[in-house]
C-alpha cells in the first residue's frame, strides 16, 4: 500500500479523516496493521488503549479482524472493536491485489457504548481512569458512518486517478 503513495501523504489524508470527521485515523496494510503512525486522537481514551499493553488485544486484534474480512468481501466495513467503539474501513485494492485499508475509528455508534471492563481487563488501566477518559467518546450514527465509507471510497478513487 506504501508504494502507491508516500507516508507523508498516507498522513495527510488521515489528518483529514480527522479534521473532517474526528476519528483516529486507519492506514493499515494487507495484514490489518498500520502503516503511518497515528497522530491525532478522536478521543481520551484510545491513546490510553493504544498506548498500554492492552494495544495488540484491542487494536491489532481488531486490525486483523478487518483484513480478513474485507480481502475476503472486497466490501467496505463498519463494525465494533473489542472496546466497544465503531471502527470504519475501506479496502484499498491494486490490480485486483488487496493491499490493505483506509479508515478510521474512536466513536461509539449512537446509543452503544465502551466496554470498560473489556479495556480494563485488556490494558490494566484503573477502571475511574478508563471511565473519565470515556466522557470524551463522542457518538455517531450509523448513517454517519455510512456517509463516512462514501467519502473514503471517493477518497480512493480520486488518489488512484492521482
Amino acid at each position: 500500500m506504501l508504494k502507491i503513495m508516500s507516508m507523508d501523504q498516507w498522513l495527510e489524508v488521515g489528518r483529514e479523516i480527522h479534521a473532517r470527521y474526528g476519528l483516529n485515523p486507519s492506514i493499515n496494510d494487507a495484514q490489518g496493521h498500520p502503516v503511518v503512525p497515528n497522530t491525532v486522537w478522536a478521543n481520551e481514551l484510545c491513546p490510553a488503549i493504544r498506548g498500554g499493553d492492552g494495544a495488540d488485544e484491542v487494536c491489532r486484534q481488531a486490525g486483523e479482524h478487518f483484513a480478513r474480512v474485507l480481502r475476503e468481501t472486497g466490501k467496505p466495513v463498519i463494525e465494533e472493536c473489542g472496546a466497544g467503539m465503531l471502527r470504519i474501513a475501506v479496502p484499498v485494492v491494486v490490480d485486483d491485489l488487496f493491499m490493505g485499508s483506509l479508515g478510521g475509528c474512536g466513536k461509539v455508534c449512537d446509543g452503544g457504548e465502551v466496554d470498560e471492563f473489556m479495556i480494563r481487563k485488556a490494558t490494566g488501566l484503573a477502571m475511574d481512569e478508563i471511565r473519565n477518559r470515556a466522557e470524551s467518546v463522542a457518538s455517531i450514527t450509523w448513517g454517519d458512518a455510512d456517509e463516512i465509507v462514501e467519502y473514503l471510497e471517493e477518497r480512493l478513487r480520486v488518489l488512484a486517478v492521482g
